[in-house]
């Protein structure tokens, strides 16, 4: 994979509900070369398994082996992220079609 312009930072606890809809969501980004660094903060539902179980290259999950919060899960991220800027995502939110690019288009 190239280099990705753009590291989505994910994380979540405990929201295997929602957790799939927010990686769609970063997934389906168009016109935007993307990373996703889906940080699961030791979950104890199947968060985790979701996040490793897109089949797409692009989902970089990260499990930490004890809850740090969102901050302590956003650093670990962002310590893995290796694209040129961040977009934080919450793991229990959503992306709308375009914002990727839209907001490169502003910067």
């Amino acid at each position: 994979m190239d280099n990705p312009l753009i590291s989505v930072i994910l994380t979540g606890y405990n929201i295997e509900t929602y957790i799939e809809a927010a990686l769609q969501s970063a997934l389906s980004q168009q016109d935007v070369n993307l990373e996703i660094i889906a940080v699961d903060d030791a979950s104890t539902d199947t968060t985790f398994q979701r996040m490793a179980s897109t089949g797409d290259a692009r989902v970089k999950p990260i499990r930490l082996s004890a809850n740090h919060g969102p901050s302590g899960a956003r650093n670990a991220a962002i310590a893995a992220a290796s694209g040129q800027w961040l977009a934080v995502l919450d793991g229990d939110d959503r992306f709308l079609p375009g914002r990727l690019a839209r907001c490169l288009k502003q910067a």
